[in-house]
């Protein structure tokens, strides 16, 4: 059902306009709206604009959620989260009491942090030149016995390494014989190098390498102007030592996280708050003196949000509390409200917009008559028993999101319903359930189709005129009169229709003159509350009814299906590779079966069903609350 709502106006000095916010907030039942402001009235009351210090004030509440969101991502939600401590959860915490806390957490977290990145910076940068150090540290060895020479690294390409001669050439010429050159494989790719020579060669040496596009080894920054040999043994040493830094670091952020993550969540959530309560601001109006707010609040709620506002405020706020007028219900939130069995079926009503405020929720309509025709077209124990226990896995795994366990209690009940409809039918696994003395209860859909059929429309037919029923009840509660004339005339005239054509069929002798008389007085009212057009829409309502022939065609190929199934698996000569056979034809007609039943039934609802009373364009209903985790 949809929760009868209140319009309630508030009034009083603007000095309380805060204290109110604040205190609706805590309540959180009311779903504020700009506050109307008559014509007349505009010279004497205005929508308050933000003042130079309210505009600062707001500013500083942003700048300070920033620093605690970046804080909150710095040290991340530790394993096992501590509440917030107690002084957090004063009304009256001023912005000097959160912005203190915050700086202190600044003070102990921004250092290890930053020292942390950094670490990781040089740790990614010294793993870059591992491969590097891993192959020129050996050389180090004999190259650094030589006394009075320069050390150059370099990295020569295996596909090159026929220039080693000619390099070996031009060193010992311009060097004059006074060269080393060490090498070492360091990958697939390439080969690494040590070359030691006469430090006043150096200048030429490089213009050589250059010219022949050779690699000279670029030492890290901070390190270029040491000696090679000296470097890498640095390099190799700092790159032992700076995993144990990393570790200690990360402990450090640890702590921190375990001290001040609650802490920072809940003065996020504090700031969050006051940012909303500011922006709240803009929908009241003020006269020179006096505040105004408006809104909407549930019918049950309104004595009790009195009592708070009367023991905080006296009589210095007054409310006014009214009944939402017809002429209102475009403006009126929506909030549904149905017992735990009907609620789990809302989310299929939600993926349309939610219904009109006045209007009816199709909720509890969706939750009889969906499992019914999911249960109607699936109809096998077994694929209802497996549905059934799918669901109810799926129910458990995700006990903390609301609407997959919604989705899920849908489909447990809809597996029950196939279950039980699976015993009318006399099906298990198809017709397998023949050979361990199941036998039909209602009918054996496969073999009596005219009668699946009939019963099927006749669903169809109850589904439809229950539609124009709600109508009818809808548009005489709202007082429109050409639209409950319209709905007594389809009925009438749907009636009329069915009545003739069983008749016809010999299923109800004399049954044809109440089906004339229904037509007759039926057609006219059509014309009369809908014009020339209305027996046209007549015609596709009856359409629609013709439609739900689909829940017999779709139930009897998925039978059909699990026949087929069975005799393919009885066919082999293997027991094995069939009863494998079988189970790959019923898996994929379960899946089958599981899709085509809900598109259709909800196609149903939607198209056929909903088309008759639905009245969308309800807003939903988002009170002004605060949201507090810890």
């Amino acid at each position: 059902m949809i929760t009868p709502m209140v319009k309630v106006t508030f009034m009083g000095p603007k000095r309380h306009l805060m204290g109110v916010l604040d205190l609706l907030h805590s309540i959180g039942v009311v779903h504020l709206e700009p506050f109307p402001i008559p014509d007349q009235r505009l010279e004497y009351m205005h929508f308050p604009s933000e003042d130079e210090k309210q505009a600062g004030i707001r500013r500083q509440m942003f700048d300070l959620l920033e620093r605690v969101e970046r804080l909150l991502v710095t040290i991340k939600a530790p394993a096992t989260l501590s509440r917030a401590p107690a002084w957090l959860f004063d009304r009256h915490i001023s912005r000097e009491d959160l912005e203190g806390a915050i700086l202190r957490a600044e003070e102990e977290i921004t250092e290890p942090y930053s020292n942390l990145i950094e670490t990781q910076d040089e740790l990614a940068m010294l793993q870059r030149y591992e491969r590097v150090l891993a192959a020129l540290y050996p050389l180090l060895e004999d190259a650094t016995e030589l006394e009075n020479l320069e050390l150059m690294g370099i990295i020569l390409q295996k596909r090159r390494k026929g220039i080693l001669p000619l390099l070996e050439k031009e060193l010992n010429r311009i060097t004059a014989g006074r060269f080393h050159i060490y090498t070492r494989p360091m990958d697939k790719d390439n080969i690494a190098a040590i070359m030691a020579y006469p430090l006043e060669n150096d200048g030429t040496i490089r213009n050589l390498f250059s010219e022949e596009n050779i690699t000279e080894i670029r030492l890290p920054e901070g390190y270029e102007d040491k000696p090679l040999a000296t470097t890498l043994r640095l390099l190799i040493k700092r790159q032992k030592e700076l995993p144990a830094r990393i570790a200690e670091l990360k402990g450090r952020l640890e702590v921190c996280s375990m001290r001040w993550y609650g802490t920072l969540s809940r003065i996020r959530e504090i700031l969050r708050e006051r940012i909303e309560e500011f922006r709240t601001m803009s929908l009241s109006a003020r006269s020179r003196h006096t505040f105004f707010l408006r809104g909407w609040i549930p019918e049950e709620k309104v004595e009790s949000m009195f009592g708070v506002l009367k023991s905080n405020f006296g009589d210095e706020v007054l409310v006014e509390a009214i009944p939402a007028q017809v002429h209102e219900h475009s403006e009126v939130p929506v909030q549904l409200r149905n017992v735990p069995f009907v609620r789990v079926f809302e989310p299929l009503v939600r993926l349309l917009a939610l219904p009109r405020y006045g209007s009816l929720d199709p909720t509890p309509f969706v939750a009889l008559f969906f499992p019914i025709f999911f249960g109607f077209i699936l109809g096998d124990v077994a694929y209802g028993l497996v549905l059934m226990a799918l669901s109810a896995w799926i129910f458990r795994r995700f006990s903390e999101r609301p609407l997959i366990r919604s989705l899920a209690a849908v489909f447990i009940l809809s597996g029950f319903s196939a279950a039980i409809f699976g015993l009318l039918f006399g099906e298990f696994l198809g017709d397998l359930g023949e050979h361990w003395g199941l036998h039909p209860i209602l009918m054996d859909r496969s073999r009596l189709i005219m009668p699946f059929l009939f019963i099927a429309v006749g669903l169809g037919f109850t589904h439809i005129m229950l539609g124009f029923m709600l109508n009818l009840v809808t548009s005489v509660r709202q007082r429109h009169h050409k639209h409950w004339i319209s709905a007594l005339a389809n009925m009438m005239s749907l009636a009329g229709l069915a009545a003739v054509i069983i008749s016809a069929a010999g299923y109800l002798p004399q049954g044809e003159h109440i089906g004339i008389l229904l037509l007759v007085l039926g057609i006219p009212l059509l014309i009369f509350s809908e014009g020339l057009m209305g027996p046209l829409e007549f015609l596709k309502s009856f359409g629609n009814v013709l439609s739900y022939a689909r829940l017999m065609a779709i139930g009897i190929s998925s039978v059909v299906l699990a026949k087929v199934a069975n005799m393919i698996g009885g066919a082999t000569e293997s027991l094995a590779v069939g009863a494998l056979v079988a189970m790959i034809f019923h898996t994929l007609n379960f899946v089958l079966g599981l899709f085509s039943p809900t598109i259709h039934s909800l196609r149903l609802h939607y198209v056929e069903f909903f088309g008759k009373f639905y009245q969308p364009g309800g807003k939903p209903y988002k009170p002004f609350r605060r949201h507090r985790t810890l």
